[in-house]
């Protein structure tokens, strides 16, 4: 048999990179557990499907949901990389879709239905990373802006879609405001504190990771170079507006 020379890289192959692609299985990606009910719920990415990420719920009979029909992806691209794009709040599903970048809410036997408004463009609002708050009737969570200068917030807005995001906190320029951390990259994992109207927010410097409770204005020293997290709990409870019970 003749050999045939060719430039590297250039070899043709009887397998095509489509092939590859969509004969994978699906996976696991994201887990969102509530220890409150009887389910766990998974989002599935599947090759076969050009990549759409699918929000599936099992119950403890076995049975199996697909929350997220055909034409809707619960993927996200906050900071980039994505991660949290689901999560929950007793029966009640929020998820971000990859087309508009708009959060979703899921319920079962029901199309979901956005409750974040339509962006000036797709991609422009990014949402990850939600709780639920006062009852379960507000959502707080990040929100990557890409309009203009990128800008990362955490915001809130009624769980059942009936108002607009309000911000919480917001880093822009290196600057998280709740803490006044220098360089902070970005703002992420938004949680509500137990306690009540209290401030904790982190920057991670140099592999350390400086912390400040207490007033909005707390300084935190150092210069971060990495992740910034903040509490939308680090404002009074007051200045987060509610929703209505969902």
């Amino acid at each position: 048999m003749a050999k045939t020379v060719a430039p590297y890289g250039s070899w043709p192959s009887p397998i095509s990179i489509d092939q590859v692609a969509s004969s994978a299985d699906p996976w696991f990606s994201w887990v969102v557990v509530d220890l409150g009910v009887d389910d766990i719920l998974w989002i599935e990415p599947r090759p076969a499907e050009e990549g759409r990420a699918v929000l599936v719920r099992r119950r403890t009979d076995g049975s199996r949901t697909e929350l997220t029909p055909t034409g809707f992806d619960a993927r996200t691209r906050v900071h980039e990389y994505g991660g949290g794009a689901a999560w929950r709040h007793d029966g009640i599903v929020f998820f971000s879709h990859f087309g508009d970048g708009r959060v979703y809410r899921a319920e079962d036997n029901g199309e979901p239905r956005a409750v974040t408004p339509e962006p000036p463009e797709p991609q422009a609002l990014r949402y990850a990373d939600g709780r639920l708050a006062f009852g379960g009737a507000t959502v707080i969570c990040v929100r990557e802006s890409h309009r203009g200068e990128v800008v990362n917030e955490l915001v809130s807005f009624p769980a059942d879609g009936s108002g607009e995001p309000s911000v919480v906190q917001r880093t822009s320029r290196g600057t998280i405001h709740c803490c006044r951390s220098s360089a902070a990259s970005f703002g992420s994992t938004g949680r509500v504190l137990p306690a009540g109207p209290t401030s904790r927010s982190s920057s991670r410097s140099g592999g350390r990771t400086a912390r400040c409770t207490g007033s909005p204005t707390a300084t935190v020293g150092g210069t971060s170079t990495g992740t910034a997290s903040s509490s939308p709990a680090s404002r009074p409870s007051s200045a987060i507006p509610r929703g209505s019970s969902p």
